[in-house]
């Protein structure tokens, strides 16, 4: 056989395999799509994955836990980096209100018993939410590609996000919408979310950034932005209990 019929022979399998794979309808590794589909599509099919276990990491803190996006509840253990040996602390959020309590214990507080939605969170969390973060999707007024991306060991497509909080509070389901209209009251600009989407269009990571009040991006020495980073490691977990405790 000649080194060409050889070289053909080796290149046709995977082609034949790929193009019947298509028109069986194969699981996509990376969403198909025009981006702005494919993002507005991705906060939908997030919340209908179920369910999801997720991680947190922003300066000084770290975070994980359960979310589960169609009760708007979330149930996180809070760890501050930057105090050695403290103890962890769990966060418990239903809708607009908030609670906390030395990991471990029985007895949970208001986490911040004057303020609501977005706000009722630990400082350290507002811009941390997993909630919040998928809401400011819908408000996408300009995508941007970035290029395929691995995270935790999916692969993922990274598009880079500029979303409006008013118009992200009016897109979202009734008990999303206070969070989003809370910060829509305190920023006047557009907020840039990186969203990485994986084949089944769900979002696994968003990175979001730390103080989103400020208009232009708050960057470290090496340029990179200082952000929060939401993954959404596992879909269809069980949540346990996420009920308000009083």
């Amino acid at each position: 056989m000649s080194v060409f019929r050889e070289r053909v022979r080796v290149w046709a399998v995977p082609l034949l395999v790929t193009l019947s794979c298509l028109a069986a309808g194969c699981g996509r590794t990376t969403p198909g799509g025009f981006p702005t589909e494919v993002v507005a599509a991705a906060p939908g099919a997030t919340v209908a994955a179920g369910p999801a276990q997720v991680t947190v990491a922003r300066s000084g803190l770290q975070a994980e836990g359960v979310v589960d996006l169609a009760r708007g509840a979330a149930r996180l253990t809070v760890t501050d980096v930057t105090a050695p040996g403290a103890a962890p602390r769990e966060v418990l959020a239903v809708g607009e209100r908030a609670w906390s309590r030395p990991a471990g214990s029985r007895d949970w507080e208001p986490a911040d018993p004057e303020a609501a939605g977005l706000l009722s969170l630990p400082g350290g969390l507002r811009s941390s939410d997993p909630r919040a973060a998928v809401d400011l999707v819908r408000g996408a007024s300009r995508v941007v590609v970035f290029g395929g991306l691995q995270v935790q060991s999916n692969s993922t497509v990274r598009y880079d996000v500029f979303s409006d909080p008013l118009a992200a509070s009016q897109a979202a389901a009734p008990a999303s919408a206070p969070r989003l209209k809370a910060l829509a009251a305190q920023v006047s600009h557009v907020i840039r979310v990186d969203v990485y989407v994986d084949g089944d269009g769900r979002i696994r990571r968003l990175e979001v950034p730390e103080d989103l009040r400020s208009a232009t991006p708050v960057t470290r020495p090496d340029t990179n932005r200082v952000s929060a980073t939401i993954d959404f490691v596992r879909f269809g977990v069980d949540p346990g209990n996420l009920d308000p405790p009083y």
